[in-house]
């Protein structure tokens, strides 16, 4: 849940450079990322 806030709060502090589908797009790398390093 907090990850998913993080990733999520990463890409709405970047959206005035970034479209729509280009958020979802980091919003999983961020979530794969941070998966796998924790794991």
């Amino acid at each position: 849940m907090l990850l998913a806030l993080k990733c999520t709060f990463n890409g709405v502090y970047q959206r005035k450079i970034k479209k729509g589908y280009e958020l979802l797009i980091d919003f999983y790398i961020c979530f794969l990322y941070e998966v796998t390093i924790h794991r």
